[in-house]
């Protein structure tokens, strides 16, 4: 094969084994990216190895270098059957190597379980039910990023310790809720690259499945960002950390779910940086919020993209009230991940009015601890270990 151009040259990211690293063995090695574009100009065979065998990788071809991507029927989400494989390759042909850009996604069928958003209610929540969550969440700002070391009141969201739950909950992966508000533009021009770069080595010391929720709930009024400044500063983000060779993270692009500004796709990114696309939610999926939780789906599933529920709990309903508590939210939210094909979903098991930011305001939120009523700590641990979910101790 001669006059072999790869470009769009970005960092791979293959990972414990949820994902592809592919070399490929053209005029000489060139290291995979995510994806990689080459534009073939003659006949030959593309080859590569992959580090991990139970990923999935994508081909497709463009006729012309300006072309439409088209998917290549005999290669979409094909599962590598041994680690050296090589095709056959058309000549004049653009052909694109997607490596399952999308990181740290479970087996098909199987749901990853997180538990937040405080190292109490993640402890509380471990001590009432017995099981150590497949994730635990922790907030952090691009501003100062802290909690990290050390433990940090953050007021409504309780006290975060990162280290604390790497080191106590050795099996669960982390998911990180990066708090921007107000500072889009002095993040975006760099003025905050040491705390980003503290959190990144964090992050990559930890040696976990990472996944990082920048700017989360970016279309929520209470964020009020500026479409344009967000995808700045998120991208910014994500560069840095590509540069720094941190390949631990997996970047969650986070919707609130609720009525919006604008359609949420203003704040998008591009595919280049979003892994998973995620949702809150708060309220019952199939009742006011539907049109705004059923776009999100919408958007994931024409990205293709994994969805995420990054945040949740039964606002209003609380977790005290038995069985009505579980009819009126909890049974349709796990109807929801079944019906949609969520891949990860994380469930915040707090006491909101215990909180200083939440005890003296109207907005209802109650206590949503599973453990505070035996009919819903029942139902719930018999949903737990009935249904897929992915949890510290399974195999």
């Amino acid at each position: 094969m001669n006059d072999v151009v790869p470009t769009n040259k970005r960092k791979g990211l293959g990972y414990y084994g949820w994902a592809v690293w592919a070399l490929l063995i053209m005029t000489g090695t060139v290291m995979a990216q995510d994806p990689l574009v080459i534009d073939l100009r003659g006949n030959g065979k593309l080859s590569w190895t992959n580090r991990f065998t139970n990923g999935t990788y994508t081909l497709k071809w463009a006729s012309e270098l300006s072309g439409s991507w088209h998917d290549w029927s005999s290669y979409t989400h094909a599962t590598p059957t041994n680690e050296s494989m090589s095709i056959d390759v058309p000549m004049y042909f653009r052909l694109l190597i997607d490596t399952n850009h999308n990181r740290f996604i479970p087996p098909d069928g199987q749901i990853l379980m997180m538990v937040g958003q405080d190292i109490n209610s993640i402890d509380q929540y471990v001590d009432a039910t017995g099981i150590e969550p497949g994730g635990v969440m922790l907030y952090t700002s691009a501003m100062n990023a802290e909690g990290l070391t050390n433990a940090f009141y953050l007021g409504g969201g309780g006290t975060q310790h990162g280290q604390y739950l790497v080191d106590k909950y050795s099996n669960s992966a982390l998911q990180i809720g990066l708090y921007m508000v107000g500072e889009l533009p002095d993040i975006a021009e760099g003025y905050y690259d040491d705390s980003i770069d503290k959190l990144g080595h964090w992050i990559e010391s930890t040696g976990r499945m990472v996944f990082l929720r920048i700017g989360y709930e970016f279309d929520a009024d209470w964020t009020a960002y500026d479409t344009n400044l967000y995808v700045r500063a998120y991208r910014r983000i994500v560069n840095r950390y590509r540069a720094l060779h941190i390949d631990n993270i997996a970047y969650v692009w986070n919707s609130q779910g609720y009525a919006v500004r604008h359609d949420p796709m203003a704040w998008y990114p591009g595919d280049a940086y979003v892994d998973w696309v995620g949702v809150s939610m708060f309220g019952n999926p199939y009742g006011v919020n539907k049109p705004y939780v059923d776009r999100i789906v919408e958007i994931a599933e024409n990205l293709n993209k994994p969805l995420m529920i990054a945040e949740s709990s039964p606002h209003g309903i609380t977790a005290t009230n038995g069985v009505s508590s579980w009819t009126q939210w909890y049974a349709d939210v796990f109807k929801w991940i079944a019906e949609n094909d969520v891949k990860a979903f994380c469930y915040i098991n707090c006491d909101w009015d215990a909180t200083e930011m939440w005890q003296f305001n109207t907005l209802g939120w109650g206590d949503c601890r599973v453990q505070s009523d035996p009919d819903v700590l029942a139902l719930w641990m018999y949903t737990m270990t009935n249904h897929p979910f992915i949890q510290g101790n399974t195999p």
